[in-house]
This record gives C-alpha cells, sequence and structure tokens, in this order.
C-alpha cells in the first residue's frame, strides 16, 4: 500500500476534495490511511478521519474525529433511543458533510452501490456529491471526501472531478510480512527463507487480509508434532480464490506434451520460453477470443469497446509478452494451453470476457479490472498471454499487434495422425491397429479422439465407429479454406516451424488439406 499512501497523502496535501479509491479491503485500507493522517499531518495541518456506512451512518475513525460525528448526526427520538437519521440514506449523508469543519476526512464506504452509472445510480447521492466539490474546497477548505470500494464505475458528472486511486494486491515484500507475523503469533511454528518464499509464492494474488486468514488456516503439524506451514494447502486455497473471480478460472494441471500429437515447432517455442533466462511466472489464457466482444466492437453499449481500452492499456503498462495460436477445430489450440500448466508447472490463468458481462452499466468493466488486478498481483509483469481462437479475421489490429507470435494449426498429416491415434487408443485402452483399415485423411486430432472414445463407450471396434464421424476438413470446408488463405505467408506454422505456406512457394510440408 505504500505508493497509494503516497497518492492519497499527495492529493490530502493539494487540496483535492473528492478522491475514490479502489481496494479489495476496504476497512483495511481505511484504517492504514487514516493511521497515516495521523502520523504525517500534524499541528494545524492535521487532519481528522470520520467514516459512514450504509448500515451503521456516522462513525468514529479517530478520537479527533468523534466532535465531528456528533455535530453531524441527526437524530430521532425513539423508544430505543438515538438513531442517526443518514442510516439507509447516503444521499442525504452526502449532504450533512458540506457542515464539516475544516480538517476533515469523511472516508464512503461500498460507495459503488449508489455513487455508479446504470441501475442502482442514486440521483441524490450523485448530486450531493457534485454539490461538495466547491464547499469542501473552498477556503478555509482541507476538507475531503472519500469513496471506497472494489471498483469504481463514477457517472460522468464525477469522473473529471473525482481523483481516482488504486489499491494494488499486496507485493511479495508485504505478503512475507503477513507470514512473519502470523508466525509470531504462533509458538513454536519457525519460518526460514525458503519456507518464507514458498509461502509468498502461494499467496501472490490474495488480498492482506484474506493472506493473513489462509496463513493460519494452513498451519499443521507433522508426524514428528512440528508446526509447519502446508503449502500445498495455500496454492489449493489460492486456486479457489482467484477461481471466485468473476471471468477467471484454474486450469488443473493433467495434460502434458507428450499427450498431444504433432506441434512440434509450438511445443519449442513454449519449452524455450519457459525455459530461457526470463520464464514467465504465469499464462493468462484467452479463449475463443473470435466469440468474444472484442470482435464485435461496433456495439451501441460502448462494453466491448471499454474491454478492449482496457486489455490494451493493461498489455501495454505491464509490459507482458503475448502470442495466439489459430486454426480450425479440434487441432490441440486449447490443449496445448492447458499443457502449459502440468509441462511447465506454472499456473494458467483462463479470462472468460463473456461471464463478465453484465446487465447494469459498468459491471462488466468492474468485473474486468478487478481480474487484470488479480492477474497483475499473481504474474506481475512476467505473464504469458496466449489467444486461441479459429480465426483472427475481424480482430482489432492493435490487439493483434501485441501478440507478436501468431501460429498456425492445420489439419495434422498423416504421421501427427498416426500420433495422435496412438495416444488416444491408449488412453482408451484400445487395439494398437484399430485405425489400419480406416482412412483418417481430413479428421482432426478432436475427429480421432471421439471416435475413440465413442468405441470404448459402445464396445464397437473403431473401424464401424469410424463409419459416423464427419472430418473437419469436410464439416468446415469453407472455413478451412478462409483459415489458410489468412494464415499463408502470415502466420507460423506449429507442426513445422517457419512461416505457413512458405515452403516451394505453397502451403507447409505435410501439412496439406485433402477434402
Amino acid at each position: 500500500m505504500g505508493e497509494l499512501c503516497k497518492q492519497f497523502l499527495a492529493a490530502i496535501k493539494a487540496g483535492v476534495p473528492l478522491i475514490s479509491i479502489e481496494t479489495p479491503d476496504q476497512p483495511a485500507a481505511y484504517a492504514t490511511l487514516a493511521k497515516m493522517l495521523a502520523k504525517e499531518l500534524t499541528g494545524d495541518k492535521a487532519r481528522a478521519c470520520i467514516g459512514w456506512d450504509i448500515a451503521h451512518g456516522f462513525r468514529v475513525i479517530d478520537e479527533e474525529g468523534a466532535d465531528r460525528v456528533a455535530s453531524l448526526h441527526v437524530v430521532q427520538e425513539t423508544n430505543k433511543g438515538n438513531i442517526d437519521a443518514t442510516i439507509g440514506k447516503p444521499g442525504y449523508a452526502l449532504t450533512k458533510l458540506a457542515e464539516v469543519p475544516p480538517g476533515t476526512v469523511c472516508f464512503i464506504f461500498n460507495s459503488q452501490r449508489f455513487i455508479c452509472t446504470g441501475e442502482g445510480a442514486d440521483p441524490i447521492s450523485i448530486q450531493a456529491t457534485c454539490n461538495l466539490r466547491d464547499k469542501l474546497k473552498a477556503n478555509p477548505g482541507r476538507r475531503h471526501l472519500v469513496l471506497l470500494g472494489p471498483g469504481h464505475d463514477l457517472p460522468p458528472e464525477l469522473s473529471g472531478d473525482t481523483l481516482q486511486l488504486d489499491e494494488p494486491l499486496p507485493d511479495d515484500e508485504r505478503l512475507g510480512m503477513i507470514v512473519d507475523d502470523v508466525a509470531k503469533a504462533i509458538e513454536g511454528l519457525d519460518v526460514d527463507d525458503e519456507l518464507r518464499g514458498e509461502a509468498t509464492d502461494a499467496l501472490r494474488g490474495i488480498p492482506a487480509f484474506q493472506a493473513e486468514q489462509l496463513v493460519s488456516i494452513n498451519i499443521k503439524r507433522d508426524d514428528s508434532d512440528q508446526l509447519y506451514i502446508n503449502t500445498d494447502g495455500l496454492w489449493s486455497s489460492k486456486r479457489k480464490q482467484i477461481s471466485a473471480t468473476r471471468g477467471l478460472g484454474i486450469v488443473k494441471p493433467e495434460q502434458t506434451f507428450d499427450q498431444i500429437g504433432g506441434c512440434s515447432a509450438v511445443k519449442e517455442y513454449f519449452t524455450e520460453l519457459f525455459n530461457g533466462p526470463h520464464p514467465p511466472t504465469a499464462v493468462v489464457w484467452l479463449d475463443e477470443i473470435e466469440k468474444t466482444g472484442l470482435n464485435a466492437t461496433n456495439d451501441t453499449s460502448g462494453v466491448n469497446q471499454d474491454q478492449l481500452g482496457t486489455l490494451l492499456t493493461h498489455r501495454e503498462d505491464s509490459k507482458a509478452f503475448g502470442c495466439a495460436l489459430a486454426g480450425p477445430p479440434g487441432v490441440a489450440k486449447s490443449a496445448m494451453c492447458k499443457a502449459l500448466a502440468a509441462e511447465f508447472n506454472r499456473l494458467v490463468i483462463r479470462l472468460d470476457l463473456g461471464e463478465m458481462l453484465g446487465s447494469l452499466v459498468g459491471e462488466s468493466q468492474q468485473a474486468l479490472r478487478a481480474a487484470l488486478r488479480v492477474i497483475n498481483a499473481v504474474a506481475g509483469e512476467n505473464a504469458l498471454w496466449v489467444v486461441t481462437s479459429n480465426t483472427l479475421h475481424g480482430l482489432d489490429d492493435a490487439l493483434k499487434s501485441r501478440l507478436p507470435d501468431i501460429w498456425f494449426f492445420s489439419l495434422p498429416d498423416g504421421n501427427t495422425r498416426k500420433a495422435i491415434q496412438n495416444i488416444w487408443l491408449a488412453e482408451y485402452g484400445l487395439p494398437k491397429n484399430s485405425f489400419a483399415k480406416v482412412d483418417t485423411k481430413g479428421w482432426a486430432g478432436r475427429n480421432i479422439q471421439r471416435c475413440c472414445m465413442r468405441a470404448w463407450r459402445t464396445g464397437k471396434k473403431v473401424a464401424e465407429c469410424a463409419k459416423n464421424v464427419i472430418p473437419v476438413a469436410k464439416a468446415s470446408r469453407n472455413e478451412i479454406a478462409e483459415l489458410r488463405h489468412e494464415a499463408t505467408d502470415t502466420y507460423l506454422c506449429a507442426e513445422n516451424g517457419g512461416i505457413y505456406g512458405a515452403v516451394d512457394g505453397s502451403e507447409a510440408e505435410g501439412r496439406t488439406i485433402d477434402v
């Protein structure tokens, strides 16, 4: 939170009246910021902090704020005593803030629930906040409104007048301190540098409060009754936490490259990346990008344009590396992404933009920004972004330019099909020569897998099941022709390497398609 504290302190010193802060832990954020202000600003520059939430109304954050809260309480006598009349009335509470004395900082919790765009927006709260801008900064000034929330989509009336800050998830140093703090509180738990590093790796991308809880519940005893931190348990909890983030999922590490036939060049490409001097710390997988809104940025809602702009900005700021895997259905593009998890022992995070779409204006943008915050914390500036698609035609040029390596997966040739057959025959326990009399020209790997699965389920021979297989080359004849035209002299060949279609002026050897 160090950078946020610096930015916030500078804003307070400059007299900025309206500030919004996106934070995954609002109570911790306000406690840290209030403590920092008490330390940094004293005497006639001191600030007193108060807070408001929809359930409690106004409340004291520090001792100097007590009189200020009391002066703001509009109470009504009931048989239960005094009740803050601003409870449940954010607009009313915001109008009262015009009365706060100089030197007051008021934190509004979960402000994204009513100061937003679209459904849920409270016009009274929005107008009251607009009214506060000039009143708070007017002489003698030194009064500030701070909007807290996990994500903000400020209405246009406020977005230009509000300083928008963002609290990143804790870095490795902060996570290490959390591990040490928990260890100090438990007698008999010793944490050396190696264990601290392992725990930090497992906690990366988790908010501070949750990280503390996860460490605490994963303290176990071994067979000799010694206390230790169960890092496997931390990783398991982390996967669940990331998957709980809307639009994010974790690929289970199961399949390796040995279980994928062909694709020799792209396997070598990934192996060089992950075994090189600067290997990726995690993989972000954006699947079937042609089916997302990024391929339809002319929609009238503005959601798709915002998603594209947010992704482009994130890619530029994070300096992450990216590549694309394109080709017809069933040629191992997705399987290749999944295999990265087990092959290189990396976290593969699947980013689903469709799942982030919401009915409320601004909901989709908030979900994407929250997901990117998690990705950035988990992988930092060393994530590998992998885009898979049946076609990149129509994709925004700015996004394609950030994918310097585009690999084309064509239909497998005879030798590759045989390798794929052997993999799936072994997987389903079928005879090795089951495809001996089957013509598999034009088949994709998925055709072979499904044929074997059908034989395993029905007890029939593979040759009999093959009669009901429609090769991808026939089912998607026109689409494949367009894909080949799109890829020729433009994309890299996933099987043989080099430029696709550049061998002897034709398609790369071994990748012809029989229709």
